[in-house]
């Protein structure tokens, strides 16, 4: 790496600048209109703890104790360990990791309602202060670090290989738009994100305004969900480049805009720090140093931006002085690591040796009622080969319990080297459809016409008939009917799902509006309480173990957390989740999980029981 004029001050700039706008912006995360805050010293009067500076201590803890090729894995077991909050991709992301699932399935497995969430764009400062002027490095680490709990190829893996490329190149200075031009060639042209940042750069080429340019982003590319990277990275980009000759302005404007408020405040404040270096940044907001919060678990005693910096530039010159050589085995899983009862699941593995090896005798072992047809190998690596071993993994005969985390191990003589894992299915008993004409017709005699039970005339009789020819309507009273019943109807049929998302349309035949009962039984080891959030975009009700406990009417886009019930008692041995729901879409859809304590905790996992009705 070449000598960067002034580094240190920049790296200072870039971590002060993310303190200050992070700080700034935290009280307002999820504010999803536009505000008219001033700047003001007072904003750093109490700190606040938050997740975009967390996640990247927590990266450089990693990296000071295994230095810069620390893998992908490594990274999963620092975040599991370490961090105990989980809201959105950080839950999915630990419930993979405890299924033995690892990047970039970790990230891509279940998860695709937050691929394109802004938890990773948040964490790229990192990068590009180990790797200042060096954006290609910064790009690298920035997917491998992104790919832990998002989707690979997503844009939210975009988003933060383009921040770390842009922070990157931020150190050799420049004009902004520039700068921002060259991070966007690090996006494939054909992603959204291109788009929503290419659009910002021309808006303003047009001399819009930033509340003009935010209207439009909104309207091409918004999301009621406030921490979407599309409009929050356009944000950002706006507020740059409407604001690059003040970092308060700039970073007030990207808050102002509201949504998610402390990612967007604080990557900007940290690209205006990079740019104009600590002690200008310090002087223009009347702070010294300061002292961050930190909401995860770290060795670290000082918490100061100065001693952050120092950490920081430590690294930088120990990845200068290394050879680069890596000494640690990687593993990755491919394929859909998903199996249910009476199954067979191919796991294909890629292993990589950072050295060679000579007759390396390879073992696979899995958690039952898992079973492998094939757990020894041996193979030989040269230095950096990898190599690629095939199984089919299968549910032991007659086992009618089937956990929801199936996690394996590979051992290198007899010591493990990765994980990799599966997720058992979700077994579903389904009734239905239940379904109703708008128009309730009698019992008709011989060649007598239905015509005359149509009400209406002209225009809405021709409406009423042409619904009763090619439209239905829920029958939600039969849907009750089967919902509150001791025994299910005898001709419900079975299907399991991979993901917590089930989607009507894929495992349902009948096209048209109608109710159906979805039955799942669960085993619970002991008793205990949790909590329960539903999802949904339809009118759904409710039953757990027979008691009814939520109802929603009406349609609205889908996320995961529409129904939140933060207490339900769960019972030792078989409990039982009723849904009925209403179809009214090819988009029908609904969820759920259990969590450990309340909103963005854990996801907690049972087995699905393959049990009568």
């Amino acid at each position: 790496m070449k000598e960067i004029t002034d580094y240190k001050n920049k790296v200072n700039g870039c971590w002060l600048g993310k303190c200050i706008g992070g700080n700034i912006g935290a009280p307002y995360e999820g504010m999803k209109q536009r505000m008219n805050l001033k700047y003001s010293p007072a904003f750093m009067e109490n700190m606040l703890p938050n997740d975009d500076l967390d996640l990247q201590i927590l990266w450089l803890d990693l990296l000071e104790e295994k230095g810069i090729n620390a893998t992908a894995a490594d990274y999963a077991v620092a975040f599991n360990k370490n961090c105990d909050y989980a809201p959105g991709e950080y839950a999915f992301f630990k419930k993979n990791y405890r299924k033995g699932i690892m990047p970039p399935l970790s990230g891509m497995f279940n998860n695709e309602y937050f691929s394109n969430g802004m938890g990773a764009p948040i964490r790229s400062e990192l990068w590009a202060c180990l790797y200042p002027c060096d954006p290609d490095s910064a790009a690298a680490r920035a997917e491998t670090d992104a790919t832990v709990d998002h989707c690979k190829g997503g844009d939210s893996v975009y988003g933060e290989i383009f921040l770390a490329t842009l922070e990157s190149l931020c150190f050799s200075g420049g004009e902004i738009t520039d700068l921002i031009s060259k991070a966007l060639a690090y996006l494939p042209s054909s992603s959204k994100l291109f788009g929503a940042i290419s659009d910002v750069l021309r808006y303003r080429r047009e001399n819009l305004g930033i509340n003009a340019i935010i209207d439009r982003i909104i309207r091409d590319y918004g999301h009621s969900e406030s921490a979407m990277v599309h409009q929050n990275i356009a944000i950002i980009t706006a507020a740059l480049v409407c604001y690059s000759d003040s970092f308060t302005e700039a970073v007030m404007a990207a808050v102002n805009c509201g949504f998610d408020t402390d990612c967007t405040g604080a990557t900007v404040g940290a690209i205006m720090g990079i740019l104009l270096g600590g002690s200008a940044v310090s002087e223009i907001c009347g702070v010294k140093d300061a002292t961050y919060k930190l909401g995860i678990r770290s060795p670290r005693t000082d918490y100061s931006v100065s001693a952050l910096t120092d950490s920081v530039c430590r690294m930088r010159e120990k990845i200068e002085n290394s050879a680069d050589a890596c000494s640690y085995f990687d593993v990755t899983q491919e394929g859909t690591p998903a199996i249910g009862f009476g199954e067979k699941c191919e796991i294909t593995l890629k292993i990589r040796s950072p050295h060679a090896v000579k007759k390396a005798k390879i073992t696979l072992g899995i958690n039952p009622p898992a079973v492998l047809d094939k757990s020894d190998f041996t193979l030989d690596f040269s230095a950096g080969e990898e190599k690629t071993v095939k199984v089919t993994a299968s549910i032991i005969s007659g086992n009618d319990i089937l956990p929801e985390s199936l996690p394996g191990a590979v051992k290198l003589n007899g010591n493990e080297i990765g994980r990799f894992g599966l997720s058992g299915k979700r077994r579903w008993k389904v009734c239905g459809p239940y379904w109703k004409n708008n128009v309730k017709v009698p019992p008709l005699g011989e060649g007598e016409s239905y015509w005359k039970y149509i009400p209406g005339e002209g225009d809405d009789f021709m409406d009423t008939l042409r619904f009763f020819h090619i439209a239905s309507l829920p029958d939600e009273s039969e849907a009750l009917n089967a919902a509150t019943l001791g025994k299910l109807p005898a001709d419900y049929m079975i299907i399991d799902t991979s993901e917590d998302i089930v989607r009507l349309n894929d495992c349902t035949g009948f096209k048209g509006n109608s109710a159906y009962l979805f039955s799942t039984d669960f085993y619970v080891e002991n008793d205990c309480t949790v909590g329960l959030q539903i999802g949904r975009n339809t009118p759904i009700k409710v039953w757990l173990n027979g008691a009814f406990i939520a109802s929603r009417e009406g349609n609205e886009m889908f996320y995961h957390e529409s129904i939140h019930k933060l207490s339900v008692n769960l019972h030792k041995g078989i409990n039982t989740l009723k849904f009925m729901v209403v179809k009214n879409s090819d988009d029908t859809r609904f969820s759920y999980q259990f969590l450990s304590s309340g909103v963005c905790s854990d996801h907690v996992m049972f087995s699905t029981v393959n049990s009568e009705a």
